[in-house]
């Protein structure tokens, strides 16, 4: 898809002009226009940021806006649903005590599961212990990645309400608008959706009916940082909270915290993996957050440097 739909359009182009050239694109190419294909144009975009920036000796938060948030706090996230939940809480414990993160996210439900757990009784279970275990002042956020039905969700919401949850995520199927609006507005709890979506139109739907508190646009997904600024703005308008999603650690965090350092109406805190990634290649500096929050990155574009080897060793990519 990047081969195909990317590059050819890239090659001889200004970079300055990308945007115009991804929405031109996006018109031409309407008909694949989904989630892959904004995921393709949105790593150029976001790696046109970095370069722009390191250009003209800039921060892309610079760029971006007003920088209002130099320190972002973060949640830790595993990312796990195999686990049990005794292990899952053991887990959280250690890197809370590592991090001093002060928020944690655990999987509920099984992705996409039409009403199933990830293994019987998992989710109370979990929840239960990891408000027994935590103290009060911990935040817990649950993520159900579209696992239920109406019906079911709502009975969730009111299960996570009971065990002092802040946000429930995805709370049902993705793509069925009227099933989320509807479980999202009888949710005894605040409701955050929109990482795998992409359309204006879907976005302003969101917030012309308010069925979400926190929308949470990702700069990959969506098409890049300039679409995720957009939706910020939108939701900023109608005074809904958002939280970008890209849940990454280390350097790969970065276009994430550039992201929330000018946004007026960012919620609270933010992901970051609880479990190591295994990057492509090194990058530096090495984020890691010892006081439950990350540093924004001070070099120009988002502040990371690369391996250089990474411009031997790559296969190049060219039009096909």
């Amino acid at each position: 898809m990047f081969r195909q739909s990317v590059v050819s359009h890239l090659v001889g182009a200004d970079a300055r002009d990308l945007h115009t050239i991804l929405e031109r694109r996006y018109r031409a190419d309407y008909e694949m226009a989904g989630i892959l294909w904004h995921t393709a144009w949105g790593q150029a975009e976001v790696a046109r940021w970095d370069m722009l920036g390191k250009t003209v000796g800039k921060r892309c938060c610079d760029m971006l806006g007003r920088v209002l948030w130099e320190r972002i706090p973060i949640y830790l996230s595993s990312n796990r649903r195999d686990t049990t939940p005794k292990v899952e809480i053991a887990h959280l414990l250690q890197r809370i005590a590592e991090t001093g993160a002060g928020a944690i996210k655990l999987k509920v439900g099984r992705r996409m599961g039409r009403n199933a757990d990830a293994a019987p009784g998992r989710s109370e279970s979990m929840i239960r212990l990891a408000r027994r275990t935590f103290d009060d002042r911990l935040i817990i956020y649950a993520d159900a990645n579209g696992a239920d039905d109406a019906p079911n969700a709502i009975e969730v919401s009111r299960m996570l309400a009971n065990c002092g949850v802040d946000i429930f995520e995805e709370l049902s199927p993705l793509e069925d608008f009227e099933m989320m609006r509807h479980a999202a507005e009888r949710a005894v709890i605040k409701v955050a959706s929109g990482e795998n979506d992409y359309a204006f139109e879907k976005w302003r739907w969101y917030i012309a009916n308010r069925v979400f508190d926190v929308l949470q646009p990702d700069p990959m997904y969506n098409g890049g940082v300039q679409r995720c600024l957009a939706v910020q703005r939108m939701a900023a308008g109608g005074n809904i909270h958002y939280a970008p999603h890209l849940p990454r650690n280390n350097a790969d965090a970065a276009p994430l915290l550039h992201l929330c350092a000018v946004a007026s109406n960012l919620y609270c805190a933010q992901e970051y993996r609880s479990r190591p990634d295994t990057l492509d290649y090194a990058q530096s500096p090495q984020m890691a957050p010892p006081r439950g929050e990350l540093q924004l990155p001070r070099g120009p574009g988002w502040g990371v440097t690369y391996d250089p080897s990474v411009r031997t060793t790559a296969t190049k990519i060219v039009p096909s």
